[in-house]
């Protein structure tokens, strides 16, 4: 078989293998912390923008609910507890031009640490928003994502029960499981 010349990347290749389904250490996890201020968004004629804070006023508490906040595990090989650019860019685009999902119903496939379907269903006003992914550990944090940012999702007006999450054993089976569950006429991001 093939061999590892670099210490570095067997060790790498060792830790990997060692990764369980489970959701890594918290030590080994931050938190990511963002404002968005509503009078950013852009793309729908319909949507009430008003930000109570944009005249200063700010809260004192550990969790203020207009900090969208995500945990996320920059060390860890599982790609999908990471917070990647594509992500943060598509979130972007959708303030942007918040009327393409404004009132529907969308599928987040591949969610990752939950931040742009967040920003979706938050910011863009969705309809509903069903949240994938297709390992354990990435479940669990999108879990806790979802459960520290209701108050966040409150702010904003979106009720936490209009978001969903599907977990399925590959991304095949993801797509398989949607198709045949949902008559879709939604978004898909």
């Amino acid at each position: 078989g093939a061999t590892i010349e670099s210490d570095a990347l067997a060790s790498l290749v060792f830790r990997a293998s060692l990764v369980k389904d489970t959701l890594p250490d918290a030590d080994e996890s931050c938190y990511l912390a963002f404002h968005l201020p509503r009078n950013l968004i852009h793309g729908s004629k319909n949507i009430n923008h008003g930000d109570p804070l944009a005249g200063g006023a700010e809260t004192n508490h550990s969790n203020p609910p207009h900090l969208l906040r995500i945990r996320v595990f920059p060390f860890h090989n599982d790609v999908a507890l990471r917070l990647w650019e594509a992500g943060a860019s598509l979130a972007e685009f959708f303030l942007e031009n918040a009327s393409m999902v404004a009132g529907k119903d969308v599928i987040e496939l591949g969610a990752g640490v939950g931040f742009t379907g967040l920003v979706v269903a938050g910011c863009c006003k969705a309809s509903t928003i069903c949240l994938t992914d297709y390992t354990e550990p990435c479940r669990l944090n999108l879990e806790h994502n979802l459960k520290l940012n209701e108050a966040w999702l409150s702010y904003w007006g979106f009720p936490s029960e209009r978001i969903s999450q599907v977990r399925t054993s590959t991304p095949g089976e993801m797509l398989q499981r949607l198709f045949s569950k949902y008559r879709y006429d939604g978004v898909f991001i």
